[in-house]
């Protein structure tokens, strides 16, 4: 079993690396009512409309559950090497963290290599994300962590995202900042 990922799409660039651990369809924080979009979640509309992209987020499913952060950092790390291009991982273009052992295994992935830069989002305000590595950034959506990444902060004077994050790092980097984002 090998960690499955894309490079990029046409709102992130190619300078991001994507893994998901799991799909939308089967998101934790939608089932737990925590998401207050999930009537409206950009990410299942691709789920629906290709059924190729459910098929490939449940095996990015399989493949969390199944591998160590070890080996998950290790397969990161080996495409970071072979590719000068890359500067970002974001974790969960679709769907959450499970539950706290997915925010440790997160962390340690991170520990292990520590010359990559992660992002996240996560609903999941009822989990921990105390001492986080300095390489990982954790957007709350709502709430703050790292940053807080919002449909309802319009008077947000730290940051409006412009929806292209290839011109963009304001969620990529810490700074307990506001960030307001329009609905897809």
């Amino acid at each position: 079993m090998k960690v499955e990922y894309t490079i990029g799409n046409h709102k992130i660039g190619t300078d991001t690396m994507i893994i998901n651990m799991g799909s939308a369809n089967e998101c934790p924080s939608k089932a737990l009512g925590l998401c207050d979009i999930a009537d409206k979640c950009y990410c299942i509309k691709a789920e629906r409309q290709y059924p190729n992209v459910l098929k490939f987020r449940n095996k990015q499913a399989e493949v969390w559950s199944t591998l160590d952060a070890f080996t998950i950092a290790g397969s990161i790390q080996d495409r970071f090497n072979r590719s000068k291009g890359l500067k970002y991982v974001r974790f969960n273009e679709s769907g959450d963290f499970y539950g706290q052992d997915c925010v440790e295994k997160l962390k340690e992935i991170a520990r292990w290599t520590p010359n990559v830069h992660y992002y996240t989002y996560t609903h999941r305000s009822d989990l921990q994300f105390d001492n986080l590595p300095d390489n990982l950034v954790i957007n709350g959506s709502g709430f703050m962590i790292d940053n807080n990444f919002s449909h309802k902060h319009k008077e947000s004077n730290d940051g409006v995202c412009v929806g292209d994050c290839s011109i963009c790092n304001l969620c990529k980097v810490k700074g307990n900042k506001k960030i307001y984002v329009a609905m897809h």
